[in-house]
């Protein structure tokens, strides 16, 4: 009996030697170090802005995902207050407004007519 426990109780020491030196050999190698590039990127494309414009009250910090559609050459978009929009894409200019006369917190689509969630 005394043997026994002679031997459990060394086993725990020896176990937390084993792990540690295990976990401090996976430590040592430094594997997959980053190497410097030797490319030097440059842009393909250059962008432009053409126009810019605003639409509506923004979402009054709900962040919603009020997100605009693009179709048929026409940006439309609605914002919280329930003013939808259509935007001329080529010159940014307004082409319609209308105020549906309710707050709004879902998506727009457009299949014709314009839908809003």
């Amino acid at each position: 009996m005394l043997f026994e426990k002679i031997i459990l109780g060394n086993k725990r020491p020896l176990i937390l030697v084993l792990m540690s030196y295990l976990l401090v050999a996976c430590s040592s190698n430094q594997v997959n170090q980053p190497k410097e590039l030797d490319l030097k990127f440059q842009d393909l494309i250059s962008l432009e802005r053409i126009w810019k414009k605003s639409v509506g009250a923004g979402d009054d910090g709900l962040k919603l995902q009020l997100t605009p559609i693009l179709k048929d050459n026409r940006i439309y978009s609605v914002d919280v207050e329930g003013y939808l929009t259509a935007i001329d894409l080529g010159n940014g200019k307004q082409v319609w407004e209308h105020d549906i006369g309710e707050r709004v917190s879902g998506g727009l689509a457009i299949d014709g007519r314009a839908k809003i969630g």
